[in-house]
């Protein structure tokens, strides 16, 4: 069993985004981000996903970063206009080896002014990555280079297995085993071995989970390629905790198969979780945000870049 501690509280601030809207009203439990004349900039949203963490038990804070986005442009620059502190960052963690979540790491690690902890699964460096695009036009991914992010200041710990962050504050999934029968995964990704296409199926994603005391485990997906339901099923295996308080992050329903049976089986799992809030982000698409959205009104927040969330 993950020994994850209990914590006060968590705060939750979008750094990247595909999705910005500046007219967003303030509620409960969230701040919305407010361009200021003279003062603040509007941010950059782009395809892609950064979340800064802050995990507090006490007078005891611990933070950490997921993911870095798809441009090192946007996640300098909104890091600027949020006036984030990066000394206070203790670690990045990389939910998988896709660009639009490590595309933005080097200029990362570059703004930071010390050696920075990355934890990733091994598979975040395959270099072998094809997408079929439409089913047809093989286009080779961008792969993720070891010996670039350790120059750029990267001090990486590879792990297939849970992993706890700041003194147990924190963990990563690890490894999610896919155990439904709905969540299949991406369409058209491959690995390319020895001049042929096998189905990749994104061993390397991962999660950030948080329990927080009073209220239940907090998951937050990069994309979810394993599943939103499988990887909050795991999470509550791992951790013995039962009780989940909220979902946030990239569910990735957009472009499954078979969406509308996919989306009923995963809100009438979601739905027996009694969730207080889901925060779908990046790239759960807009039809599935927007079904969510009908299915779960009392818990559903609509992100935008810049949005604090304390949890």
């Amino acid at each position: 069993m993950l020994n994850l501690k209990e914590i006060d509280s968590l705060e939750i601030t979008t750094l990247i985004d595909n999705y910005s809207d500046l007219l967003l009203a303030d509620q409960e439990g969230v701040k919305r981000f407010r361009a200021k004349k003279g003062v603040r900039a509007a941010l950059l949203a782009e395809h892609g996903l950064s979340l800064l963490i802050q995990a507090i038990r006490g007078e005891e804070k611990h933070t950490v970063i997921l993911d870095a986005g798809w441009t090192g442009k946007a996640i300098a620059y909104n890091l600027k206009v949020l006036e984030i502190n990066l000394a206070e960052v203790e670690t990045i963690v990389l939910s998988h080896g896709h660009m639009d979540h490590f595309g933005g790491l080097k200029q990362l690690l570059a703004l930071a002014s010390k050696k920075m902890p990355l934890v990733c699964h091994p598979d975040a460096f395959l270099s072998s990555r094809v997408n079929l695009l439409h089913g047809v036009t093989k286009v080779t991914l961008p792969s993720l280079k070891r010996e670039e992010i350790i120059s750029a200041g990267a001090i990486i710990t590879e792990s297939k297995k849970p992993y706890l962050l700041g003194n147990a504050f924190l963990a990563t999934t690890g490894e999610i085993p896919r155990q439904n029968t709905y969540e299949k995964g991406n369409l058209n990704m491959y690995l390319e071995k020895e001049g042929k296409l096998v189905e990749d199926l994104i061993l390397d994603d991962q999660s950030i989970i948080a329990n927080v005391r009073n209220k239940g485990l907090v998951v937050i997906a990069g994309c979810a390629h394993a599943g939103i339901v499988n990887t909050v099923h795991w999470a509550q295996k791992i951790t013995g905790q039962k009780k989940v308080y909220a979902i946030l992050g990239g569910l990735h329903l957009s472009g499954t198969p078979n969406l509308a049976y996919v989306l009923e089986q995963t809100v009438k799992e979601l739905k027996a979780l009694s969730l207080a809030k889901i925060i779908p982000m990046h790239c759960t698409g807009w039809q599935s945000t927007h079904y969510l959205s009908q299915a779960m009104p009392e818990a559903f927040i609509l992100n935008s870049i810049g949005s604090s969330y304390y949890l």
